[in-house]
């Protein structure tokens, strides 16, 4: 399971004063999401070791109930 948790972007902000100066300056801001969850939607309970149970996987979460 791979879930995006972040996007790092960059932004440009250009300023001009009333004496027609220029300046400009380039930052990377980082989005992180608020909450991430994945509930699976099958499980196979056959003795493999593998997706034997049923479980949602969150990060952010306090609590939830299935």
């Amino acid at each position: 399971m791979n879930i995006d948790v972040a996007k790092t972007l960059s932004i440009i902000q250009v300023a001009v004063n009333s004496y027609g100066g220029i300046d400009s300056i380039i930052k990377q801001i980082e989005i992180k999401r608020a909450y991430v969850i994945y509930i699976p939607n099958a499980f196979t309970p056959n003795s493999d070791g593998t997706n034997y149970g049923f479980n949602a996987v969150g990060l952010g979460i306090a609590s939830f109930k299935i």
